[in-house]
């Protein structure tokens, strides 16, 4: 019975520290995005792109209303596919428009992708802050290869955003998310709610 208790008291030390650092969802949807290439091809891949996801919703800008429209056909092996790799159930739908590609102009006035590519993930490399907050998310966890997940995930996702403020991105001083443009799109929402 201890041992059943034992497991039982991590797990809800391993979801508390996710949910407190607002990585598990975020973390796993992210990286169901960052597979969209892989999923669709490399044909697809050239003619769409991720943009945002919102409760579980991945919206996808496409070069034309015909490249949506396809997409759209494939929707459920989409999705099947993008929760696969990312180890869960975090999307749950995808809207596609075919209002064409945005691309940001990065420093040297080239275009940009508006998510980076596992590889890009792989490559950055954190400071001593991120670092500490990558240990403390396990600590506590006696269970190494749980520890050895969850130091992954938070690094996953200090990583992301890292890679995203590099591009201009804004963390929102009311709620914490990123955010390009003027406006935190989630505090507007909640304010629209």
């Amino acid at each position: 019975m201890r041992r059943r208790s034992d497991l039982s008291s991590m797990k809800d030390l391993v979801s508390g520290t996710l949910k407190r650092y607002h990585l598990e969802t975020r973390t796993n949807q992210e990286k169901a995005a960052s597979y969209w290439a892989e999923v669709v091809g490399e044909k697809a891949a050239s003619a769409s792109a991720p943009d945002t996801i919102r409760d579980g919703i991945l919206f996808v800008n496409c070069r034309s209303s015909t490249w949506a429209q396809e997409l759209t056909f494939l929707k459920p092996r989409i999705i099947e596919e993008l929760n696969k790799r990312a180890g869960g159930q975090v999307i749950k739908d995808i809207r596609f428009s075919g209002s064409g590609l945005k691309k940001a102009k990065d420093a040297a006035g080239g275009e940009e992708e508006d998510h980076p590519s596992p590889n890009e993930i792989q490559d950055i490399e954190l400071g001593g802050n991120e670092l500490k907050r990558v240990a403390q998310a396990a600590e506590g966890v006696t269970d190494e290869k749980l520890a050895a997940k969850i130091r992954n995930a938070m690094e996953s996702g200090q990583k992301f955003e890292q890679w995203r403020l590099a591009r201009g991105w804004r963390k929102c001083r009311k709620c914490g998310d990123l955010y390009k443009g003027l406006i935190c799109f989630s505090c507007q929402l909640s304010a629209d709610s």
